[in-house]
């Protein structure tokens, strides 16, 4: 049995290579998910609301990745609406998506909080501060209704083994994801923190079945921040940012790809 199970596992390695998970096809389909929206309308601070900013842009993101024939690109919401967790997990599985991108804009009790946030999925315990965001969204998660995430019947070893595999392949990926997308971010104005690439246990990253994203685009409680974040031509600067972190991965799955198979 022991034999069986080494064997079956290096079969699975193999399978889940980063090399071989996103790149054997030539359009990447991205889903992107506009935080919050409906009876959620996140953050807000004086007319500042996170859901409505953050469908801006979405869209905007929208717009700039199918312009490129690389990319095939789609909402979990195109309008105010609500979405529980779970429906936005159900979209990224029925839509077959290779990536997911979930934007959000952050707050804090201190005004003087700025500047870009990259999180993507941790499978222990992080920094204080990344437990407590996760604990917000999940505290949101029960109130709103959204139920709690569906128990799963009990796997056997080898299946439990094959699926830690990817999930251990998919937070490698995600990570690679945030590190382009914190190279690519030079735009005026926006504090680009030395470690703003952090690990969460947020309930989507983490559930997905593909690699994934959050990004903090900036802070609506900073009165400047929150000014430039509904500024048209700084809104295009950073949907730039993120447009051109997220070609720079796709370069880095496909090479990847191609030196695997040659």
């Amino acid at each position: 049995m022991k034999l069986l199970l080494i064997f079956l596992v290096s079969i699975a390695v193999n399978f889940v290579n980063p090399s071989l998970c996103e790149a054997t096809k030539e359009t990447m389909n991205i889903l992107i998910d506009p935080g919050h929206g409906g009876t959620d309308q996140g953050a807000v601070r004086k007319n500042y609301v996170e859901a409505e900013l953050t469908l801006v842009f979405a869209k905007k993101l929208l717009k700039k990745l199918n312009q490129n024939s690389i990319f095939e690109a789609k909402l979990t919401r195109y309008d105010d609406s609500y979405l529980s967790l779970n429906q936005r997990e159900e979209l990224s599985q029925r839509k077959g998506s290779d990536l997911f991108v979930s934007i959000h804009a952050n707050a804090s009790i201190d005004p003087r909080a700025r500047g870009v946030e990259f999180y993507f999925q941790n499978p222990l315990e992080g920094e204080e501060i990344s437990l407590y965001l996760a604990s917000v969204e999940q505290k949101n998660h029960h109130i709103l209704k959204e139920g709690k995430v569906k128990e799963k019947p009990a796997k056997s070893d080898i299946q439990s083994i094959i699926d830690d595999l990817k999930r251990q392949n998919r937070i490698w990926l995600s990570q690679e994801l945030s590190r382009s997308l914190y190279k690519t971010w030079d735009v005026p104005y926006s504090k680009k923190r030395k470690n703003a690439v952090r690990q969460a246990p947020f309930y989507l990253v983490s559930n997905v079945q593909v690699p994934s994203v959050l990004i903090e685009i900036g802070y609506i409680s900073n009165p400047n921040e929150a000014k430039r974040l509904h500024r048209s031509g700084y809104q295009n600067q950073i949907v730039e940012k993120i447009y051109e972190g997220i070609v720079k991965y796709k370069e880095i799955v496909d090479k990847s790809a191609n030196t695997r198979l040659n």
